[in-house]
């Protein structure tokens, strides 16, 4: 009834506003088009916010398969995995946690509610029909709530046009890896559909790092299906359907560093997420409605039987968490110069547990019996533009907590284009939250007193455009406070509010182009963290840290192309003795190479070389990393 009311109360104002139709200003098709910033499609020069675009085309003159692998190259953007393929791999935004960035695809919340801090684990979700990924740092709980008090990325699958066409990858390598891949895509009529599906098997490393004497090889299984589906009904309806679906198995072992091995410990996981969604446009266009339902569940089964290594443990265990979203957003057009976002949702999260292991130490058990909670969430943002040089976003947010009740959010986010001179100024200021997740409320150590998690944030940057568009160089301040930070009390067994965070840093970028021949671009972040609770960096957030690449076609036939990863020296803890010590990783660079080259008409021929001069490093203290690899295939076109 809600959601029936707030439709209603929009048409009656739209009717009242003689205005052009939202969409009356064509987009360029040369610029970058983003969505995340501002919910709503726009020309990347004219928003605020600090985002990154990565479009289909980078992503496979790049060569990898991973959303991990193509976002290590992102300004303020930290990758850390745990040991090899299938190892659990999160990102930190500019220094934030990584429970808080919030994940999207296809406009689907990706978190896992059952996850103790809610955050999203990256280890297995593949490139498979994506066709654009933002990178949206900063706090954006204005328009995307809870999670997003860090940052966002943002995943949007490709839509069918025109005649059926599609391609069938095939890849071998290293670590005794293979890689199946499939899509087809197209549109018949008022139907269009998106269809796609890979499967992953690789050897893999010992996780547990044979730098510590361990050499048992923990492999790693991963098939992906994706589909999406649409119907354009006419000019004014359109329907829109998203499936997703990830199976994967992986081989963990108990711990990192010496004696860590565990040659039979399996993690099975399953995420299985789906949106519909109808897309209404009213009054002549003034008036889009975009109203949606998202699923997105996630299972989880950690089994470990004794062995010749560990033939006094077992384990069993098992997690399920659910997310059931409804949303209406309202984009009003208000005249020439102005654009008016209402949003209104609803999101009911619940998650269960079970836990039993028996050791050394006797059998232990652990039940986390399911629970839910409810959220709903009302945000408006007001667009502005002067004469197609000063842009501005005003917006605020209201979310309703069952358990903590209302918090608000603000954000404010002007832009001024110097046209002349190719000049972009931008800046933003604006708050996050973090609500508590299932876990921290509800588990035999959570608190139901516990307040939300909160941020505010502030940035402030240039954009130089040189020679046209060949040559972009851009340099962005950024600061950032973080309060109320929840962390278990091992004095009181239960979790708190006791933490506080800032970070603050530069990130610097150039991106140049010759054309289609040559495509080039590096990116450095300079960082400082500190925790103030105890004046030290915060854990595995690196003090510099370079993504570079370069992709160049010297023929029409034939691509080449280099990438370098540098990351600094950061701090991690030591947990080999009786009490956690603080230590620091080493720096390393990890240089990475490809080719593609077109044998016919529809066959290319592909070869890519990962950490070429086989550095040894580690992004988790005790955990494996990957050496010199080689992968190669061929790519079929339909």
């Amino acid at each position: 009834m809600r959601f029936y009311i707030g439709g209603m109360l929009t048409a009656c104002v739209v009717a009242l506003c003689p205005s052009r139709p939202a969409s009356a200003d064509p987009i360029s098709p040369t610029h970058e088009i983003v969505v995340s910033a501002t919910r709503i499609e726009s020309d990347r020069r004219e928003v605020a916010s600090s985002v990154s675009v990565i479009s289909a085309e980078q992503i496979e003159a790049r060569g990898v398969s991973e959303v991990k692998d193509i976002l290590k190259d992102v300004a303020g953007v930290d990758v850390v995995q745990s040991g090899g393929a299938g190892g659990n791999t999160s990102i930190f935004i500019r220094g934030a946690n990584s429970e808080h960035t919030l994940v999207l695809i296809d406009g689907i919340e990706a978190n896992n509610p059952i996850n103790p801090t809610r955050a999203y684990d990256f280890s297995n979700l593949t490139l498979d029909n994506v066709e654009q990924i933002e990178v949206l740092r900063g706090p954006q709980s204005v328009l995307y709530g809870s999670d997003a008090m860090g940052g966002v990325v943002s995943i949007r699958t490709r839509k069918g046009h025109g005649a059926p066409a599609g391609s069938l990858y095939f890849e071998a390598g290293s670590f005794d890896s293979y890689l199946e891949r499939a899509n087809l895509h197209g549109s018949e009529g008022i139907f269009n559909y998106s269809l796609s599906a890979s499967r992953l098997d690789t050897g893999g490393i010992s996780a547990a790092s044979t730098s510590y004497g361990n050499h048992e090889a923990d492999g790693f299984e991963d098939t992906a299906l994706a589909a999406r589906f649409g119907l354009d009904l006419s000019e004014t309806l359109a329907l829109n359907l998203y499936l997703r679906n990830i199976d994967s198995n992986s081989d963990l072992d108990n711990f990192g560093g010496a004696f860590g091995d565990d040659p039979n410990r399996v993690l099975d996981n399953r995420e299985f997420m789906t949106r519909g969604e109808a897309v209404v446009k009213l009054f002549d266009g003034r008036l889009k409605q975009t109203w949606g339902i998202s699923w997105n569940e996630q299972d989880l089964q950690d089994d470990n039987d004794p062995d010749q290594l560990n033939p006094g443990e077992l384990l069993r265990s098992s997690y399920d968490g659910d997310l059931l979203k409804l949303d209406l957003q309202n984009q009003i057009a208000l005249g020439e110069r102005a654009q008016l976002l209402i949003g209104v949702e609803t999101e009911e999260e619940s998650a269960s547990s079970e836990y039993f292991s028996d050791g050394a130490f006797g059998p232990f058990t652990s039940n986390f019996e399911e629970t839910s909670e409810r959220t709903n969430g009302y945000y408006a943002e007001l667009a502005l533009n002067a004469d197609r040089r000063f842009f501005a976003t005003f917006g605020v947010r209201v979310d309703d907590h069952e358990s903590f009740g209302d918090h608000v959010t603000y954000r404010i986010a002007p832009v001024y284009l110097i046209n002349a001179t190719g000049t972009k100024l931008f800046g933003t200021v604006g708050t996050g939250f973090k609500a508590p997740s299932l876990f921290n409320l509800n588990s035999e150590f959570g608190n139901p007193e516990l307040d939300p998690e909160e941020s505010l944030g502030i940035d402030a940057g240039v954009e130089q455009k040189i020679y046209g568009d060949a040559l972009t160089v851009g340099a962005t301040w950024f600061w950032n406070k973080f309060d109320d930070l929840i962390s278990f009390n091992p004095a009181t067994f239960v979790f708190e509010n006791v933490n506080q965070a800032k970070t603050r840093g530069l990130e610097l970028m150039v991106r140049g182009t010759a054309g289609p021949a040559l495509d080039s671009q590096i990116e450095l972040t300079l960082m400082d963290t500190e925790d103030q609770s105890t004046g030290e960096d915060l854990l595995r957030r690196p003090h510099a840290k370079i993504g570079a690449g370069i992709t160049y076609r010297p023929i029409d036939k034939l691509r080449l192309g280099a990438g370098l990863v540098f990351v600094g020296v950061r701090d991690d803890n030591d947990f080999s003795g009786a009490a956690p010590l603080r230590t620091q990783l080493s720096s390393y660079s990890l240089v990475n190479l490809n080719a593609g080259y077109r044998l016919l008409p529809n066959v290319e021929l592909f070869l890519r070389v990962e950490n070429l001069f086989d550095r040894s490093y580690e992004d988790v203290l005790g955990f494996g990393s990957p050496g010199a690899a080689g992968y190669g295939g061929l790519k079929f076109s339909l």
